[in-house]
């Protein structure tokens, strides 16, 4: 059957919702025999449920169908009153269903017919207060994403009302045969004052006694009413204030309000509680996903149990804080940091500030570091600088730097490559703090003049162009693969240096099959480039070009444009990872005059000689600047340009070299 589209509704709703939800951090889950992990498949926009069903199809060599009766759906017995999407149901269905299952919900339209408007995922790891799944369509770059929800969590993040299916192989249908919780208890009227019945947190139902189910009422009389917070956001930003405030209800004379986290095992943990609050409070809180819980007090006598105060729950809210849309700040009396697309830049001159374990200026974004890139002219890395920044992949150090602080990579568990500016004698001398900084000695340390390599056998080879440009001018760059031995899936990664504007992009002629998808934009740096088809493509030749302006500041020299990518991200029609050879390329900032050909510094006979002899392959290239020989600047050396040259040297012409 075609793939169905996601609802237009959820890309809205996930845009305002979701998509700045912090991304935990990301694990693979082995499932029925296969390591999975939730970008091994990419995703469009609006396609949740073509990427579940390649997740799906990994797992359990099959796809699924979205017929709501078929076998595999362990729900199909159930009536729609027990479809309808609540906790209670989500917990009881999710918590029966085995991992790698997919999840499908949708609006009740669809409940049995088309399966346009819903939302797929893939559950991978459940425990007693929620699931994690993976799941694709959305709305923003990387389209696809693993993301943790409590039970109630979930429905917060949804506007849909029913459960369609959860469905795996061979899945039974589902039987309710839980065991009520009846452990803890809530107040009811019925056999007033104050008669203790106990709830079941699974179904709901309401326990006079521990034997038998009653319906009851509660006593509106006595409680205080049930609190609510007022004007809540889905989303606020982290050193914004988060304002509470709630309702009056009768009675009510106090409140207490208990603000949870959730932590990295999964669970709430306790941030602040407030004890017989009046009204109203402010708080400016870290990235993070919340909930608030929120109590109202009276103070009736209730004697049955000899407590002074009367209390009512309110309904939990949850609610998310993201990350600063401030990037950027001051690290040292001359240093400056900057935070993009998963990358730390340092830059500036003399040392960088020491740190306590949460006070780092870059504290929010911790877990969205990949790449710390610290630039030639600092001196220090200060004391538990990039302490707890558990995703860092690649740290850039240069020779400048003398002395690494205490526990400046603590816990920078996924730290495996150092890429250090100076010799390895001169990594020898610096002084690495004694504590905390174990991952950085265990990482590959990457010189200057690094050790050769056992060559590694390629599928295919991608070289970058070199060519040379003078500053404030516009130059092409071309990326051309060779030795291609069958591609179907490729992102590159392309960073180049500062000083450098990427204005244009054109697809070469090469992957022609293959869906090319460019980058969002092309003030990014890294860029992003992704190839995707059905097929694998054999064909060569150029795939990019580039066209870069350097701006007339940048100094003369050689400037590396660098290429990379991570396992997963080239793969064969197999689905297989393919190993790529990458040559980087440079991009010469040079002065130069149009007719000094040899570069002497003047223009006379010596440099129409040595024209004619390069037409005649007879003339030393070493000796010959290609770009000043293209005397009329059409971008092409031939018999014109020493015709012009000619005449230039003749005088009495109309000539302007370069034009």
């Amino acid at each position: 059957m075609k793939k169905k589209i996601c609802s237009l509704l959820l890309a809205l709703l996930m845009m305002v919702t979701m998509l700045p939800v912090t991304a935990m951090a990301s694990n693979s889950y082995y499932i029925n025999g296969k390591t999975v992990h939730y970008d091994d498949f990419t995703s469009s926009p609006n396609e949740c449920w073509v990427y579940a069903n390649n997740i799906y199809n990994k797992i359990w060599g099959q796809r699924f169908s979205n017929d709501f009766g078929d076998a595999n759906n362990s729900l199909r017995n159930l009536s729609d009153s027990e479809l309808t999407l609540t906790s209670a149901h989500l917990k009881a269905y999710v918590s029966n269903a085995k991992l790698g299952a997919v999840l499908r919900i949708c609006n009740s339209e669809y409940l049995h017919g088309s399966d346009g408007w819903g939302h797929s995922q893939i559950i991978v790891q459940k425990d007693s207060n929620g699931f994690t799944v993976f799941e694709g369509g959305l709305s923003a770059s990387p389209y696809c994403r693993e993301k943790y929800y409590t039970w109630g969590g979930y429905l917060n993040s949804y506007s849909y009302a029913y459960i369609k299916y959860i469905k795996w192989p061979g899945a039974s249908a589902y039987v309710d045969s839980h065991t009520c919780d009846k452990g803890s208890y809530v107040y009811y009227w019925d056999a007033h004052p104050h008669y203790k019945c106990y709830q079941c947190s699974i179904c709901g139902k309401i326990w006079a006694d521990k034997t038998e189910t009653t319906l009851l009422s509660s006593c509106d009389e006595c409680r205080p009413g049930k609190p609510a917070l007022l004007n809540m956001q889905s989303t606020y930003e982290a050193g914004t204030p988060v304002t509470f405030a709630w309702n009056s209800t009768a009675n009510t004379t106090h409140y207490n309000f208990w603000l949870y986290r959730l932590n990295s095992d999964s669970e709430w943990s306790l941030v602040d509680r407030i004890d017989r609050a009046q009204s109203g409070l402010s708080k400016t809180l870290e990235e993070g996903n919340y909930k608030a819980q929120l109590l109202s007090y009276n103070s009736a006598l209730w004697e049955s149990d000899n407590s002074d105060w009367v209390h009512t729950y309110g309904d939990d809210c949850f609610f998310t804080v993201i990350k600063s849309e401030i990037a950027s700040g001051t690290c040292g009396e001359n240093l400056t940091w900057a935070f993009e697309n998963g990358v730390l830049t340092i830059d500036g001159e003399g040392s960088m500030m020491d740190y306590d374990a949460d006070d780092a200026p870059w504290k929010n974004y911790r877990g969205d570091i990949t790449s710390v890139v610290i630039k030639s002219g600092a001196t220090t890395i200060g004391n538990s600088a990039f302490k707890g920044c558990n995703n860092i992949i690649n740290v850039t150090v240069p020779e400048t730097v003398t002395s690494i602080g205490t526990n400046a990579f603590t816990n920078c568990t996924s730290l495996t490559d150092v890429y250090y500016g100076g010799t390895e004698a001169q990594w020898g001398s610096v002084d690495i703090g004694s504590s905390g900084n174990d991952p950085l000695r265990s990482a590959t340390i990457h010189f200057t003049e690094p050790e050769p390599q056992p060559p590694v056998e390629s599928s295919g080879t991608i070289a970058i162009q070199s060519v040379r440009v003078q500053p404030g001018k516009a130059v092409t760059v071309r990326l051309d693969l060779s030795a291609n031995k069958g591609i179907s899936n490729m992102r590159l990664q392309l960073s180049y240096p500062d000083g450098f504007t990427l204005e244009n992009i054109q697809k070469g002629d090469a992957l022609s099959t293959l869906f090319f998808t460019p980058p969002g934009k092309l003030t990014a740096n890294p860029v992003n480039f992704v190839w995707d088809g059905t097929d694998a493509d054999t064909s060569e030749g150029c795939i990019l070009e580039l066209t870069f302006r350097v701006a007339d500041t940048v100094s003369p020299g050689d400037y590396k444009i660098h290429m990379s990518y991570q396992k997963g991200d080239v793969l064969d029609n197999d689905l297989e990872d393919i190993d790529l050879t990458l040559q980087d390329g440079a991009v010469t900032v040079a002065q130069f005059t149009y007719g000094d050909v040899n570069d002497d510094g003047v223009i006379n006979m010596k440099d129409l000689g040595a024209l004619r002899k390069y037409f005649a392959g007879g003339y030393d290239a070493d000796k010959f600047v290609m770009e000043a020989a293209d005397v009329n600047g059409d971008g092409v050396v031939n018999m014109k340009d020493l015709g012009i040259l000619r005449r230039y040297l003749a005088g009495g012409y109309d000539i302007n070299l370069g034009k």
